[in-house]
């Protein structure tokens, strides 16, 4: 998972209620994880905050990416990308309209500098997180602190290529050539075995000596 380490360090996140401590973290297996029960509301987003939290603490870097397991990121083309955003109140990612919510970023790559993690992280100690927070799917949540902290800033969009359907090696190809693209997403609701060999492909491409690598920064 850290082949490309020269441009970051990937962490999965994970809960456990039964962990005698609040927050472990397992270097050998690159997981980060946080006394909880593994749910989706309010479970993803509370992880997040603690994977924030740990990387803030013990690690120096620019940006940190919020993804999730249905994401491949091919990690030198996103790193060209970011070289030319600033390293300041910076928001990347795809921006996602829901008419249940306020727009917001997807919660499949957020793309967050250090000094809005810290922000971030200084708004949950300050306030905590409210009980509207933790009843709001994770990227919802996080959209809406980020809205609260940076009503200014503009998202800045990192294109992703979303495959809903089965996609071809040829496909693959032809994708990782486009310089826009270097996010990948894979999700199908109806078959998620669509999913399954979307990402066996995506991620052992390799046929132009590139080299596809999921990536769970915090």
């Amino acid at each position: 998972m850290n082949n490309y380490s020269e441009y970051a360090k990937c962490y999965f996140l994970e809960n456990n209620p039964s962990q005698n401590c609040d927050v472990y973290v397992d270097e050998d297996e690159n997981t980060i994880i946080f006394k909880h029960v593994e749910n989706l509301i309010p479970g993803v987003l509370l992880k997040s905050i603690i994977g924030m939290y740990v990387c803030n603490k013990y690690y120096t870097f620019d940006y940190m990416i919020r993804t999730n397991l249905s994401s491949v990121y091919f990690i030198p083309k996103l790193w060209e990308k970011l070289c030319d955003f600033p390293r300041r109140d910076f928001i990347g990612g795809e921006k996602d309209v829901d008419n249940s919510y306020f727009p917001f970023v997807s919660g499949a790559g957020i793309v967050l500098s250090c000094d809005v993690i810290e922000e971030i992280l200084r708004v949950v100690t300050t306030y905590g997180i409210s009980d509207y927070r933790l009843s709001l799917p994770d990227d919802v949540a996080i959209s809406h602190i980020l809205i609260y902290s940076f009503r200014e800033t503009q998202i800045q969009r990192i294109e992703m290529y979303n495959c809903v359907g089965e996609i071809t090696e040829e496909m693959v190809q032809t994708l990782c050539q486009d310089e826009n693209i270097c996010h990948f997403r894979s999700r199908n609701d109806i078959d998620r075995n669509i999913d399954v060999e979307n990402m066996k492909r995506l991620s052992t491409f390799g046929k132009s000596g590139a080299k596809m690598e999921r990536t769970f920064h915090f």
